[in-house]
Order: C-alpha cells, then structure tokens, then sequence
C-alpha cells in the first residue's frame, strides 16, 4: 500500500512503549499486575467495564468512580488521507456484526474445491460455542459418513483457520493452536504445554523446573505468555453489543484528512482519594499503613490496565484504519482483506491482544456505528476455485429471494447439485442478514 494512505500514529502513549508494556518477559510483579488487569477487561465494552470496575473498587476506599457522560464531540487525532479521493459511501458501511461461521466460512472459500474443502464447510456446524470441535477424526467420520483420512486432513486445516485456536478438541489443543501460529510465542512454550499441561494448571511450576532444567524465568514467561491466549477462541464474535452500540473511537472524513479519535466520553473513570489517603497514613497504626499501601498498589495496577487498554485498542484501529484507508476514504468500494494475524504481525503483538482490542468495540464513521470485527474479513478474496464468498452469497440470497419458500436445508441441496458446498447454518445466517 503507498505510505500515503497510512495513518500517522499520534498516540498520547508512545507506540513503543505500549508495546514494551505488555511483554509477557517482564519480572515485575507491578507491571504483571497490571498486565493481568488488563487482559480481564481488554475484550469488554464501556458498559462491561463500569460493571467490572464497580465490583472490582467495590473493598478499596480510596478510589472513587466517574461514570460514562452522554458521548461528546471528542478532540480528533489526525490521519494523513491521499489526494483526489471521493466521498464514501456510508450507507455500504453498515451491516450487523459478522458471525463466526460467516468469518470461517469466507476463509475456507480460498481453498480450492475439493472433497477435503467440502468438509471444512460441514465441520463449521459441529463446532460448540466455545469454538472447539469437542470430538476424534473417526467420531467425526462416523457423522458425516465420509472417509476418516479426508476427515483428519480437513480438520487438520481447518484447525489453521483464524481466530487462532478455531477448532481445537479441548484448552490444551487450543492454547497449543495458538502459541504454534504465533511467532511471538516463547521457544519452549509449545513443548510444555504438549508434556506438562497438567502440571501448568496445577501450577506445579517446580516439578516441571526438575524434569526439564528449564530456570524459573523461562517458565514464568512461558506462564504470561498463556495468559494472554484465548480460552475460547469463538469469543470474538459473541454479539455483546447492544441494539445501540457506543463508539469506542470516532472516524470521520474532513479536509483530505481521516480524522480519529477516541471517545472518551463513554468511558469510566477511577480517581484515587489522596487527602483521605493521606489521612489514613498518618495514624499511628502499623497495620493500617499496610492496609493504605496494598490499596494504593491496587488502584495504581488498574490505572495502568485502563491506560493500557486505552492505548492499545487506538494502536490496533490505527492499524485497521491504515490497512483500510483506500475503502474508508471512498477509493474503493469493499473492504480489503484483513485479519487479526496480519495487525499481530504488523504490530508485533500476540494475535490474541489483537481480537481481545477490538472485541466488543465499535468505530463511528460519520454517525454510523461499525463492530471493528467487520474489518476483518476475506470476503471479496477470490480463491483458488475462481469463486469468492461473495459470489456464494449472492447465490444464496438470490435464492431466498426467488424461492422464499424453500428451507435452508433445500437451498444448500440445490447449490450441493451445482458443487457449491454450503451449510444449513450458513443459509441460515444469510437469511437472517435479509431479515435483519
């Protein structure tokens, strides 16, 4: 892409050191505090997040809460936007939040046609809500009546699919599906979680230092590390948002300029209560004064969660914004593809920090609310067989629209006798965009 559509990145926070603060090496037990903190409250929206503070300063009395204000005209940060571009087309901008199946499906498109391609369709509906697909290659042979080797070589792609972890039979295969894809992963962090999951869920860190002479940092940065991973992959796409959604941040098009913001308006905020603190440290009481140090310690790691977490879903839509600026100004009338692995690998953080940034957030274009997950997409990705999802689509919503009598099942039956595999579950999802 020509540099000219990048947006410059015009953090408060510098870049660099968001990233630095979220390295899971790090031996301070303040900065992985406050790394824990902000892995439970990354994939929550505004409203989430009140709740979660609510309960969390609900012992500590010297943090006070702000809650969210009616959202405002936010102060823009400025993005550099090509010359010569038109004006976007909003109305093609908004579409309810894409679902899991819709995302795995157009990604299974690229393949080419083949029987093994045929199956990855038909195991999207054996997946369970947490994303895995809780049974063997042979139990799945069974079900669908096919060949147990062409089974296992689509699940074995299928299991390479994104979000990372898609597929997995149980935590451990999932957490082992992501640290394998993830090149920011720790050396040794596939190997013990393939030899000593049990173990690493016991936290019987020793045991595993004297079976593999591993020294007690390699396999606490190992322990960080997975706490960064998804547990259920499927997560991404669970629909959280309101009928109104708020916007997490706010694009709009002026000047030549895309201009972002973040919306801090809709946003909680704590304060500490440094005089009551003060206060309370000046009584003559040992035990008081470390009751005051361990609150205090307490707010300081969530007020860098919070910071952090600010910082970083701005530093993940800037990512987003640039890899679609050619769309978002009007060049082009459809999206690029995207995915969460691209932005990790662009910005040199664990895909999983990607889908937990945008998880449950929104953008605003000019007063229309978009789910940051439906930047991400293959969709007008023409695979190998010369047929993108989107032409499948088309075929499908043309035939609800011709024949609205037909079932899901009869819809997938007529494109099967046209050698175009798709689910009942798909059909289904297709429909409900019509409706909706």
């Amino acid at each position: 892409m020509d540099d000219s559509y990048k947006p410059r990145l015009n953090l408060s926070h510098n870049p660099v050191v968001v990233k630095e603060a979220l390295v899971y090496q790090t031996t301070s037990q303040a900065a992985l505090a406050a790394n824990r903190l902000l892995l439970e409250i990354l994939g929550l929206n505004s409203q989430q997040l009140t709740e979660y503070l609510e309960e969390k300063i609900l012992e500590n009395p010297f943090v006070e809460l702000t809650y969210p204000q009616i959202p405002t005209s936010p102060s823009s940060q400025s993005a550099s936007k090509a010359p010569g571009s038109h004006q976007l087309g909003l109305q093609a901008l908004y579409r309810p939040q894409q679902s899991l199946a819709s995302y795995l499906f157009e990604q299974i498109m690229l393949y080419r046609q083949t029987d093994i391609r045929d199956v990855m369709v038909k195991l999207v509906d054996y997946l369970d809500q947490r994303g895995y697909l809780p049974y063997d290659y042979q139990e799945l042979a069974k079900k669908l009546q096919l060949p147990t080797w062409t089974v296992l070589d689509a699940m074995t792609l299928f299991k390479q699919l994104e979000p990372a972890g898609i597929g997995a039979y149980d935590l451990q295969e999932c957490l082992m599906l992501q640290t394998e894809q993830d090149e920011l992963s720790p050396s040794i962090a596939y190997y013990l979680l393939e030899a000593y999951f049990v173990e690493l869920v016991n936290h019987d860190y020793d045991y595993i230092q004297a079976q593999t002479g591993f020294d007690e940092e390699q396999i606490q940065a190992c322990v960080n590390y997975y706490h960064t991973l998804a547990a259920q992959p499927a997560s991404l796409f669970d629909n959280q948002m309101s009928e109104r959604p708020l916007a997490d941040l706010v694009l709009s098009n002026q000047d030549d300029q895309l201009l972002m913001s973040v919306n801090h308006a809709i946003m909680p905020k704590i304060t500490f209560n440094d005089s009551y603190y003060q206060e309370m440290l000046n009584q003559d009481d040992p035990e008081l004064k470390v009751y005051c140090g361990q609150h205090r310690e307490a707010y300081q790691a969530l007020a860098q969660a919070l910071t952090l977490r600010q910082e970083l879903l701005a530093y993940v839509t800037y990512q987003i914004i640039w890899e679609q600026a050619i769309y978002l100004q009007g060049d082009c009338s459809t999206k690029q593809p995207l995915s969460a692995r691209k932005i990790a690998r662009q910005l040199q953080i664990p895909e999983s920090l990607v889908n937990l940034a945008v998880q449950n957030k929104a953008l605003s274009i000019e007063g229309l609310v978009v789910p940051l997950t439906d930047f991400f997409n293959a969709t007008h990705q023409v695979g190998r067989s010369h047929l993108s999802a989107l032409h499948i689509k088309q075929l499908v919503l043309k035939l609800i629209s011709d024949y609205p009598e037909w079932t899901d099942q009869q819809i997938a039956q007529e494109l099967e006798a046209k050698k175009i595999i798709i689910s009942e579950r798909m059909v289904g999802n297709f429909r409900q965009m019509l409706d909706d």
